[in-house]
């Protein structure tokens, strides 16, 4: 099962920002070849990098509400972590508390590491199937705040 990432509006505030970034890099190189009637090779390379990057940044965050957020396999779930980190995968088994604070769900893991999952990230519809889902699978309920219990159950 996946859970994808909800549309919202911080994927077109992202794409907007990278977008700006095209303009600004074609803003200098114009205006070196107004004043100068050259761009120097540095300014050349480093603005063809900064366009190149921020066309690659604007496509991926368009496509943001395209991508799995959560994938939920058998004996363990995965989450995308970023634009050039590798997803985490984390067992079910290996799971030994959930925490709800705000918009975070944090997991932790018998070897102390750790996962967090962005709630706001997820839709409506998604976060309340993702949380039973999650409780089921590990034996541990959430705890935490926004209406999740306080004490947080540890697996005896």
């Amino acid at each position: 099962m996946t859970f994808k990432y909800a549309p919202i509006h911080k994927w077109k505030k992202q794409a907007r920002s990278a977008f700006y970034n095209i303009l600004s890099q074609l803003f200098v190189i114009f205006f070196m070849l107004y004043v100068n009637s050259e761009v120097t090779e540095v300014i050349a390379y480093v603005s063809f990098v900064v366009i190149v990057s921020s066309v690659f940044y604007m496509l991926y965050s368009l496509n943001m509400p395209q991508r799995d957020y959560i994938r939920l396999e058998e004996d363990y779930f995965s989450v995308h972590r970023g634009f050039l980190d590798s997803r985490k995968k984390v067992s079910y088994r290996d799971v030994t508390q959930m925490s709800r604070v705000h918009e975070v769900l944090s997991i932790r893991t018998s070897n102390g590491d750790g996962e967090d999952i962005y709630t706001n990230q997820l839709s409506d519809y998604d976060l309340p199937q993702l949380l039973q889902i999650l409780e089921k699978r590990t034996g541990i309920r959430i705890g935490g705040i926004d209406g999740a219990k306080e004490e947080v159950e540890q697996r005896g």
